[in-house]
């Protein structure tokens, strides 16, 4: 039977998940400041606010789905 390892370097592809789950991590970081903002939720445009919401809620997702992908890996 074939592994995954047979076919991967783990290490590589855990350096790699982890190099892009802290670029996703700042990304979020700068949202959830934005979205914390009174100020910016206020005067935005709702659309602006609600995009931004989605993309938050995107990123979430994509850092859930390394999270999984890491601990699989381990």
């Amino acid at each position: 039977y074939a592994r995954v390892g047979d076919y991967l370097d783990l290490a590589k592809e855990e350096q790699r998940l982890r190099k892009e789950q802290q670029r996703l991590q700042g990304l979020l970081n700068k949202l959830d400041n934005k979205l914390n903002n009174p100020d910016f939720v206020k005067r935005a445009p709702a659309e602006i606010v609600e995009d931004q919401r989605q993309q938050q809620l995107t990123l979430q997702k994509q850092l859930a789905t390394i999270d999984i992908n890491l601990r699989s890996l381990l």
